[in-house]
């Protein structure tokens, strides 16, 4: 029908990728996968508390795992087989944000752990979202070091 919305995915998207979202919150990125119809494998997050959203508006289950503790065999046996794996991560923000006062909040090392899981799994497709400071975090050290292993395994394009 000429002037109706249609997703360039249209109907392929149930057999095309298997999307995990770390540090999923209450599941919005996830939600937009969900919308462009890729199947949402799972959400993996630390806090409880996301577990109702993320399920509700995900059709998809929450697990809680620590990132910094999880291993990545658990975590790519939560992908659906056959298919390729996207694997997104929006790790807390808070280290970066103009908003903290403090230069030393742990939760920064969770972009490190985020890569590790990239490193160990080799998804298919890799997405990450964050705060612009996150490139000036600890003189662009933290960021650089991402972006640089993704570089040395070939995933940056």
């Amino acid at each position: 029908m000429v002037g109706s919305p249609v997703s360039p995915y249209d109907n392929t998207m149930k057999d095309y990728a298997s999307v995990i979202d770390v540090f999923c919150g209450v599941g919005g990125l996830a939600h937009g996968f969900k919308i462009e119809g890729f199947p949402v494998a799972c959400g993996i997050d630390v806090d409880e508390a996301c577990r109702y959203p993320f399920e509700t508006n995900n059709d998809a289950p929450f697990i809680r795992w620590d990132v910094a503790t999880v291993s990545s065999q658990e975590v790519a046996r939560e992908f659906y087989p056959g298919i390729p794996r996207v694997l997104a991560g929006c790790a807390p923000c808070q280290p970066f944000s103009i908003y903290n006062q403090k230069n030393d909040d742990p939760k920064w090392q969770l972009v490190g752990e985020f890569s590790r899981l990239i490193r160990e799994i080799r998804p298919d497709v890799v997405t990450m979202e964050n705060v612009p400071r996150l490139m000036k975090f600890r003189s662009g050290s933290v960021f650089g070091d991402f972006i640089g292993e993704r570089h040395n395994f070939g995933r940056m394009r």
